[in-house]
């Protein structure tokens, strides 16, 4: 008399081991990777709007101040140790249209191009143009202070004041 075993057998249970072992092998760094470029990609625009932040301060001093050097340095902005970790070789601008400040930008140079390019690619900035050439990333931001200061203000051409 055979006796029908109920269950899985020892070998089907290894089978199911092995193939459930297979499909996490190859599924499991796949979504840690992904993981990290999101990570990444977080960190980046952080910095990046920790930095544009700060050259709209700069921008907004100056005007006051009625300060006709518009060259500024990365110290200047008083970035934290991670910003200036997260944006490698960062370099920030004041962009003018004549005496008149137009832009602030920041380029910083990334590890490798095909990352430069998924950091491009992935970003959720908005109100930025993001150019890239090779692995260094560039963001210019139009000055919004000056939209509103316009508005209110004579300005001074011959200064490059706003009274």
């Amino acid at each position: 008399m055979k006796k029908n075993q109920q269950g899985f057998t020892l070998t089907e249970l290894v089978l199911t081991f092995v193939v459930v072992g297979v499909i996490l092998a190859t599924t499991v760094p796949l979504l840690l990777s992904k993981l990290s470029m999101q990570q990444q990609q977080n960190e980046i625009d952080q910095a990046i709007s920790l930095t544009l932040e700060r050259l709209q301060d700069q921008v907004s001093k100056r005007i006051e101040e009625c300060s006709i050097s518009h060259i500024v340095t990365v110290n200047e902005l008083g970035l934290p140790t991670q910003t200036l970790h997260t944006l490698p070789r960062l370099h920030v601008s004041i962009g003018t249209n004549g005496k008149i400040i137009s832009n602030v930008s920041l380029s910083f140079e990334l590890a490798t191009e095909a990352f430069a390019q998924q950091i491009q690619h992935g970003t959720t900035l908005t109100q930025v143009w993001l150019t890239r050439h090779g692995k260094q990333l560039s963001i210019t931001q139009p000055v919004s202070y000056l939209d509103s200061q316009l508005k209110r203000m004579n300005y001074d051409a011959t200064t490059g004041c706003f009274k």
